[in-house]
């Protein structure tokens, strides 16, 4: 198992508390299992389709892709482009969402999304 990193802004500074990264974090769970790409994940159908009927605010960023859908990586951010040791992070002043992946057979599929908040993830 092979894990990469890479560091993005996501969130609005005023969303700084620890409520704010364990809302997001759940928001972000539809991810799970979709396949990390360079600058976006990559979702299918089904996925995409959760979030959009469950009215997920992350909804609106889903692109179409010719084999499915696709969130950026930078959806309400900025990319930064700085290495973090086995996780995927996308980062604010206070807290950060842990994207947790491993390689399996040429991709690298989302297992977990996590609120990092201080020193450990909730």
């Amino acid at each position: 198992m092979v894990k990469l990193a890479a560091l993005f802004s996501v969130l609005s500074a005023s969303a700084l508390s620890l409520n704010s990264c364990q809302t997001a974090a759940t928001d972000l769970q539809f991810v799970v299992g979709g396949l990390l790409a360079p600058n976006k994940v990559l979702l299918d159908i089904g996925q995409a389709g959760y979030a959009q009927h469950s009215n997920n605010p992350y909804a609106k960023y889903l692109r179409k892709e010719s084999a499915g859908f696709s969130l950026p990586l930078d959806v309400a951010g900025e990319y930064i482009t700085e290495k973090k040791p086995n996780t995927q992070v996308i980062n604010t002043d206070t807290y950060k969402i842990n994207y947790q992946y491993e390689l399996q057979g040429q991709n690298l599929v989302i297992t977990a999304v996590k609120c990092h908040y201080q020193t450990s993830d909730l």
